[in-house]
């Protein structure tokens, strides 16, 4: 018996979420179906992050048990072969036989993109956020860093939450222009933004809260002492933003 650990990206919106499901089509459950067809057996695959409907991976990791006697380095090319539209593997590798993707995970990456402009180009069409109010880049930045550290987030998660408690702690969050010589190239007019957030782990939307705020701090909305009342985790006169799923991107995971 081998463990197999794979890398891989997907487009969210083309799945209801990475965690398999019963009766709708989803990453895993594509992953094990595309498994089967090659090798003939069953496996349970064990996904690193959980993404919800509409969330993308860059560099999703994932690892299963197998007997089959394929080399590694040739199956993401057989996999491929198997898959639908929508996941490509690029790396595969043996592990140790304790290796688990998902509990041994160091740290995960996520980006999030926004295009700030009049008309959102078609190419981003269901990629990023389309914000057409004046967003300062530079407010945002500096509540950004109010995030960083361990802080008890029940303000910035979905009601789906199952975790007993909302401690978690950020390594890294960064806000800044992603593309610009591109976008300017091309003749749009706009800009596109990149949230950059690393985490140990991460609760239910949490990134999608964490990037709404600082979008309501970007127009205006709310001020820094907002912000730093809402990360103590007490209640706050105001709602919380959560953005839509459409420019989230899983894209580094760590061990």
């Amino acid at each position: 018996m081998k463990n197999i650990k794979i890398v891989f990206s997907y487009d969210g919106g083309l799945f209801f979420g990475s965690q398999a499901q019963s009766d709708k089509r989803t990453v895993q459950d594509e992953l094990e179906l595309a498994i089967f067809h090659l090798t003939k057996e069953k496996v349970r695959v064990t996904v690193a992050g959980r993404t919800d409907r509409g969330v993308h991976a860059f560099s999703q990791v994932a690892n299963f048990m197998t007997g089959s006697s394929i080399p590694a380095e040739r199956l993401p090319q057989a996999l491929n072969s198997k898959l639908g539209r929508g996941i490509v593997i690029s790396d595969a590798s043996e592990v140790p036989l304790e290796f688990n993707s998902r509990s041994q995970a160091k740290s995960r990456e996520y980006l999030y993109f926004v295009f700030n402009g009049r008309n959102l180009p078609v190419m981003f069409w269901d990629r990023v956020l389309h914000v057409t109010r004046p967003l300062d880049i530079k407010k945002m930045s500096e509540a950004a860093k109010l995030f960083v550290g361990k802080h008890e987030f029940v303000n910035f998660c979905g009601k789906g939450s199952s975790q007993n408690h909302y401690i978690r702690r950020i390594d890294e969050l960064e806000v800044g222009p992603a593309g610009r010589d591109m976008i300017k190239e091309l003749g749009f007019d706009g800009e596109l933004i990149c949230f950059r957030i690393v985490a140990n782990s991460f609760l239910y939307k949490m990134v999608r809260f964490i990037v709404g705020t600082l979008l309501d701090v970007g127009t205006g909305r709310i001020g820094t002492g907002t912000v730093q009342k809402m990360i103590k985790g007490g209640p706050v006169d105001v709602k919380c933003s959560v953005v839509a799923p459409c420019g989230l991107y899983l894209s580094n995971v760590k061990y």
